[in-house]
């Protein structure tokens, strides 16, 4: 097809930057890379402990070599589950290097949504950090393709294998002929408006982010430092403490918990505004709220309006506003306003259905704790939802 003259392609992008990669090219080579001339810089910091580029590369040969000893082969999917430490891009680059296809999932799944991620991905191994291993058992894997799990610790459950399996292993992990064009890894959307969707990279993929976004745009370097708010499982965490760092020989710093907000608010030089868009097929981009809007609530921050459409999207809803309101003792609580459809009977039955719903969608402790049902919303001179009108009634 002729390129529309103006129109840029991927091609015209990747000369702009002067990227280029050969047709045979594995993504692992971000890490590898390094060890001829920077093997001794450090790539990551965690807790106590520093890792140069020498240690990780033979810690990632080790697990590459671990993952094929217990029987995956080229092309089979591995299931990651891991906190932020540095056996998590030890076992993505040392997959990808054996030719595996590492599937990086969020931490926080429910039971049900990791056996979805199982089914789905087919992954014949899965390595998860200790928090995440009751997920993994024998009876959670009976009827997938899983076979076998790594545990990133001593504490394992039956039949599981501890890190003395990787430990064990071989060092020496040749590089499996890959293209630039084969799967590299895999991540999940958010599953939002139904279940998470499958995203294949491709090994040209990373090498072709960090260049154009790590390096052309925040302008890393070999002597900076890197510490990323999104965690490794989301895309942008992977690229913030992986492979941007690694493209350049630069340092990341791996924090297993969760930082508080004020330090995703302020990113180095930048400020983190909170204002959430999305962007049509067009390229146009459309506000949706902001991220200021979330909440602690049992503990877990949570986005009423993710919620809210969530709830939109039941046969039985007609309409809905959910907001986050104080208890008396400072505690939040989400309370949603919702009008039922007409062959819905509201009460507590629907009430129970609703919040199970939102539990299915989105994640367990995302649903509201009370629904209140109304004839109608009330409206603003616009006709939008008045939010403060319904926060008023609540009070």
């Amino acid at each position: 097809m002729n390129n529309t003259a103006g129109t840029p392609t991927i091609a015209s992008l990747a000369a702009e930057i002067g990227f280029w990669l050969p047709r045979h090219y594995n993504a692992s080579r971000l890490l590898y890379d390094n060890l001829d001339t920077r093997g001794n810089n450090r790539v990551f910091v965690c807790d106590e402990s520093t890792w140069s580029y020498n240690e990780l590369a033979a810690e990632a040969s080790r697990a590459g070599s671990a993952l094929l000893d217990q029987g995956a082969e080229p092309g089979d999917r591995v299931l990651m589950c891991l906190d932020d430490v540095p056996a998590y891009p030890a076992a993505v680059m040392g997959s990808m290097r054996a030719g595996l296809v590492p599937v990086l999932v969020n931490t926080l799944s429910r039971p049900d949504l990791v056996r979805f991620f199982l089914e789905d991905s087919e992954a014949r191994v899965a390595v998860v950090s200790p928090a995440y291993r009751s997920h993994f058992t024998r009876e959670a894997l009976r009827g997938t393709a899983c076979r076998a799990v790594i545990v990133a610790g001593e504490e394992t459950a039956a039949g599981q294998h501890g890190w003395e399996t990787v430990r064990r292993a071989s060092d020496n992990l040749p590089e499996a002929p890959t293209t630039q064009e084969d799967m590299a890894l895999w991540m999940y959307s958010s599953g939002s408006t139904g279940k998470p969707k499958a995203v294949v990279h491709r090994h040209a993929d990373p090498p072709y982010t960090a260049a154009a976004y790590g390096r052309h745009i925040l302008g890393i370097q070999e002597d900076d430092v890197c510490f990323s708010i999104p965690k490794i499982f989301f895309a942008y965490g992977f690229g913030n403490s992986v492979t941007f760092p690694m493209s350049v020989g630069a340092c990341a710093v791996l924090m297993p918990g969760r930082p508080d907000k004020t330090a995703e608010t302020m990113r180095g030089e930048w400020i983190y505004t909170g204002d959430r868009f999305v962007c049509d097929a067009d390229g146009f981009y459309f506000y949706k709220g902001r991220t200021d809007d979330l909440v602690k609530v049992s503990g877990q921050w949570v986005y009423p309006l993710e919620v809210e459409l969530a709830l939109a999207e039941h046969p039985k809803v007609l309409e809905c506003c959910v907001q986050a309101l104080p208890l008396a003792d400072q505690r939040m609580t989400l309370h949603a306003w919702v009008v039922a459809t007409a062959n819905a009977p509201a009460g507590a039955a629907l009430e129970q259905e609703l919040q199970a719903y939102a539990k299915s969608a989105l994640l367990p402790h995302k649903y509201p704790r009370r629904i209140e049902f109304l004839e109608s919303l009330p409206k603003t001179g616009t006709g939008k939802i008045d939010r403060q009108a319904l926060t008023r009634m609540w009070r």
